[in-house]
């Protein structure tokens, strides 16, 4: 149908098209799936459980919620990842100096313990102003949030308002033998910035390490938080219906109970009693049975 801008109806179709397909290719662009590895910026999760569905992939990432579209929700995370050249850009102008990123990366990669299943990226790795006359690396942690969220962090520090950014860091900062941060975030609503200078625990990111090992290597999941779904960690949860109602696990290789991660990031079948190819991996077969 040739559309008509004098015509109200064809007006109307055309910005509810417009705002499909705008959501549409938002999914398409910054959705990359599953994560192949269970990420450091995760680990500090309270609820182990749910980090041993998200790396079993036992359901489709859906970022969406009752007051936001998966789009909408993907185009805010990205926009984090667009502030952080703009910050490195005045943080150098203001002095600091940072390593170069290794060549074919776009941040600093660490790939830790667990047969190469648990990793993740850095921000990026530095040295103060010379001013300060303080020679040691310094991690560099960027993040965004939301006014309301913002204003906690700020009351609050973020070892206490943002416990899982902090063991992130000390994760990253033990691997790199790194003892320090600089923990930057955004306010997006206004620009405001808030800094924090830390210390970093290498014992919490070596319990950390500890605790992604238990998950990647445990057959069962581990135990409920609460037994309840109404409880305030569950009521939210992308897995409530999983782990509490017993829904059906997606189809791949990695929710069936047949397969266990190897080496070299890799994951085997029992049954055939051999790697999987990466992309079988996604589909899984007709043997397959749920975690």
């Amino acid at each position: 149908m040739k559309f008509d801008p004098t015509n109200a109806n064809d007006v109307e179709l055309l910005v509810d098209t417009i705002d499909a397909q705008y959501e549409d290719a938002s999914v398409e662009i910054f959705s990359d799936g599953h994560r192949d590895h269970l990420g450091a910026s995760l680990i500090g999760d309270s609820c182990s459980r749910k980090l041993w569905y998200l790396f079993r992939w036992v359901k489709k990432p859906d970022f969406s919620s009752e007051k936001r579209t998966q789009g909408q929700v993907l185009r805010l995370f990205n926009r984090g990842h667009r502030e952080e050249p703009s910050i490195i850009k005045i943080l150098e102008k203001a002095g600091h100096r940072f390593e170069p990123v290794p060549e074919g990366q776009d941040q600093h990669r660490i790939t830790l313990s667990c047969n190469g299943h648990f990793g993740g990226s850095m921000d990026n790795i530095g040295y103060l102003p010379e001013i300060f006359e303080f020679d040691e690396r310094v991690l560099y942690e960027f993040k965004t949030s939301a006014v309301t969220q913002f204003r906690r962090l700020k009351k609050e520090g973020v070892k206490k308002d943002k416990p899982v950014h902090w063991t992130q860091m000390c994760v990253y900062g033990r691997d790199k033998g790194i003892k320090y941060a600089l923990y930057i975030c955004v306010n997006k609503d206004n620009d405001e910035i808030h800094f924090e200078f830390l210390k970093l625990n290498w014992e919490l990111g070596k319990d950390m390490e500890d605790k992604a090992g238990m998950i990647i290597n445990s057959d069962i999941a581990p135990p409920k938080i609460s037994m309840s779904a109404s409880h305030f960690v569950c009521k939210w949860c992308d897995f409530k219906n999983i782990c509490h109602y017993e829904d059906e696990v997606a189809v791949n290789c990695r929710s069936c109970k047949h397969s266990k991660p190897v080496e070299n990031s890799q994951w085997k079948c029992t049954i055939a009693d051999q790697v999987i190819p990466a992309d079988v991996v996604k589909l899984g077969c007709e043997l397959h049975e749920g975690v």
